[in-house]
């Protein structure tokens, strides 16, 4: 028994004392686990009436609540992510429900927030711990902090029993800012060795690393480890910083070479963590390759100029541009236009599309022209540089091309119309039926290419003298007028006689393409006459016939 005013044990009490609340009993050891107590009371009135009392207490154990810390739980969070806090992360034991209990925090947070799926950001100081169990809670850190945040809070039952925590919160940098940052970019001599180095990256969660896990392997060479013979598919962070890693060349010809990669955290043995790391991230290392002993592209000689007719497109072939390398597929080479052709006289295609670089393989396919654009009869030229892709292998050489002039001839056959007739006429490309082949007006080019019928045009300089030339709308043509030749080859142009008794008749025209005027043509036609009287001979009456 305890006076509750003194605090001191007692061995005896008033009733009035009992009346005014100043004695209680006191468990003597609080973590007993006794279930009840007894107590002998003698009471006493005056002296002379005596009565013993037993009194019966039963101990109730008090509400046990406590915050393990021999193992925590580390919680991670990507930056600029979200991690739940759950009841389980907090290590609480009790032996009461969740609806008993609460949970403040006891500092605040520097680097981050607590939001709720309720109340949204921030959550209240003082949560229920049935949130908690509901994962209700979530912490999100500041955009651009990484790190630690720690998170120390209180929990009680309500019966004064409260016990305090700490949770470790890490936010951790994304693997696909860790791979950027990476520098996977190697140097290698053709056939040797080197290993990969872990530069410019650091894991920061702590017990986790990096495994890389390669995806596509290279093409010219193989990964191993360091005195294996073996080709490895994965390694990880550790490894890269021991060089235990390393790229052979194949002694192969060529000058890069690559492999792809995925990266992901892994967990060491004996963390305990909230929730896995789902992060992943994917790369590519580069290896540039130095080729040695490597002798510079050479022509094939004797290289031609080439032969290029005004307005026209040639292709340059082997006679014209042929390299070849002791070291690499000659179709390997790579051509380099350092100086282009004169801009006013042509250009230079890879099939239709301007180009200033290509390969000996385009030019062994016939996909590059030299295509003349200019009006003038002016040679022109390009200067490319060869290479094998090593900057010291370096070959200039200037290409010539000779601009031809451009021909064109008219050849027309014997025409011949009935007095009065018309003809249409024809070149050899006629396209009706029903026009007469012996009509035809030819024209031919010493260009390459087919040109096309409606850049030729015809200028009338003199008409007939006995008929009209007529379109198909049935317009006479006078002096100075024109057509092409895409109207002769539909058949749009005609010759009309005028029925005069006349047995020929011509007329003269000038071919021109783009801005050449070619020397003029006459066209000459023969007139049949038609019911016309035979010539009668009147001799004299004296005169006799021999």
């Amino acid at each position: 028994f305890q006076n509750t005013q003194t605090g001191q044990a007692i061995s005896t009490f008033t009733f009035g004392e009992i009346l005014a609340g100043n004695i209680r009993y006191v468990v003597s050891q609080p973590n007993t686990y006794a279930s009840s107590d007894v107590l002998q009371l003698t009471a006493t009135l005056e002296n002379i009436v005596k009565r013993d009392i037993s009194l019966w207490i039963t101990i109730v154990p008090r509400p046990q609540l406590h915050v393990q810390e021999a193992t925590p739980i580390l919680h991670l969070v990507p930056e600029r992510g979200t991690v739940p806090i759950n009841i389980q992360h907090l290590n609480i034991t009790s032996d009461q429900p969740a609806s008993d209990h609460f949970l403040m925090l006891t500092s605040p947070l520097v680097n981050g927030v607590l939001c709720s799926r309720t109340s949204g950001c921030p959550a209240p100081n003082r949560l229920a711990l049935e949130d908690l169990q509901r994962s209700d809670i979530q912490y999100k850190p500041k955009p651009g902090f990484i790190g630690n945040e720690y998170l120390s809070f209180l929990v009680s039952n309500g019966y004064r029993n409260a016990t305090v925590g700490l949770i470790r919160i890490v936010v951790f940098t994304r693997l696909q800012t860790i791979v950027a940052r990476m520098n996977t970019s190697l140097h290698v001599l053709e056939g040797h060795s080197v290993s990969l180095v872990k530069e410019n990256f650091d894991v920061d969660i702590p017990a986790h690393e990096i495994v890389f896990i390669v995806t596509t392997t290279p093409v010219h060479g193989r990964l191993s480890r360091v005195n294996d013979s073996f080709d490895t598919l994965s390694f990880t962070e550790s490894d890269l910083r021991s060089k235990r890693i390393q790229y052979t060349h194949d002694d192969s010809e060529s000058f890069n070479d690559n492999f792809t990669f995925s990266a992901v955290y892994r967990p060491l043995p004996g963390l305990r963590i909230s929730s896995p790391v789902d992060d992943k991230a994917a790369g590519m290392f580069s290896i540039g390759i130095t080729p040695v002993n490597d002798n510079v592209p050479r022509p094939v000689l004797p290289l031609q100029p080439l032969d290029v007719i005004m307005y026209d497109m040639a292709q340059l072939t082997r006679k014209h541009l042929h390299f070849v390398d002791d070291d690499l597929d000659s179709g390997d080479l790579l051509y380099t236009v350092e100086r282009p052709p004169e801009k006013a006289l042509g250009r230079l295609l890879h099939d239709q599309d301007l180009t200033d670089q290509f390969r000996q393989s385009d030019i062994d396919k016939g996909e590059i022209f030299y295509q003349h654009i200019g009006r003038t009869l002016k040679n022109d030229s390009v200067v490319l540089s060869i290479t094998d892709r090593d900057p010291h292998h370096r070959v200039t050489i200037e290409v010539r091309f000779f601009i031809r002039p451009l021909l064109l001839m008219v050849n027309t056959s014997l025409m011949q119309v009935e007095e009065g007739g018309v003809i249409t006429f024809c070149d050899q490309h006629c396209r009706k039926d029903s026009l007469d082949p012996s009509h035809r007006l030819i024209v031919k080019s010493n260009r390459r290419r087919v040109l096309d019928p409606n850049l030729i045009v015809f200028k009338v300089v003199s008409v007939p003298q006995h008929g009209t030339i007529r379109s198909i709308s049935g317009r006479a043509l006078t002096t100075g007028q024109t057509f092409t030749k895409g109207e002769i080859t539909q058949g749009f142009i005609e010759y009309r006689h005028d029925g005069s008794d006349t047995l020929t008749d011509s007329f003269i025209l000038s071919p021109s393409i783009y801005y050449k005027v070619f020397e003029s043509h006459q066209v000459s036609i023969a007139i049949i006459p038609v019911d016309d009287t035979p010539p009668q001979l009147f001799l004299p009456s004296h005169a006799s016939l021999l």
